[in-house]
């Protein structure tokens, strides 16, 4: 059977969680281009479903038990937090800015978040080794040889948008509340 091109890889990357990034061409383009083929591929196959955004692809399902999606969601939403706290526009930040991983290090210290991030055992699992399977699913890109720097790539869109989803159903159930 002919297979398109870059497909073990695509398929390789795509079920370890990984988000298939614009500025892989080779990837996206060829995910892109037989987008007909990997969404029947995958959902026959697996019960994923295949998402391809203008800059970014990866897959979903109802039925999983991953945590990592949940820790990077509560971990955006801390660093959001801060950011906005110190007067910083935390959307154009996460956009175009620079982390160092002592800056995230002191927000998830906060004592505001200790008890939620001891939960989730970030901290104790490591700091590091929590931002490189980040980098592994191309949700960050370390901008040093050092890995102590890095910055989010668009993926991270994903997790604003379903942020924004939440926090406006939840506003909406707190206004039924008081009616």
């Amino acid at each position: 059977m002919h297979y398109p091109e870059y497909h073990k890889q695509l398929v390789n990357d795509l079920l370890e969680g990984k988000f298939i990034l614009w500025s892989d061409h080779q990837l996206f383009t060829s995910l892109k281009k037989n987008k007909d083929f990997y969404a029947e591929f995958f959902q026959e196959t697996y019960g994923y479903e295949l998402i391809i955004r203008n800059e970014y692809a990866y897959l979903t399902s109802d039925d999983t038990d991953e945590k990592l999606s949940r820790n990077f969601t509560v971990f955006l939403a801390i660093v959001c937090y801060e950011l906005s706290q110190n007067s910083e526009n935390f959307k154009e930040k996460l956009e175009f800015g620079e982390f160092t991983t002592d800056e995230i290090l002191l927000y998830l210290e906060s004592p505001t978040f200790s008890e939620l991030v001891s939960e989730l055992g970030i901290l104790e699992n490591d700091l590091n080794r929590f931002l490189k399977q980040l980098a592994r699913r191309n949700l960050l890109q370390y901008t040093d040889k050092e890995q102590y720097k890095f910055r989010f790539t668009k993926a991270i869109d994903l997790f604003l948008t379903l942020a924004e989803v939440v926090a406006h159903e939840k506003m909406q159930e707190m206004d039924q509340t008081e009616s």
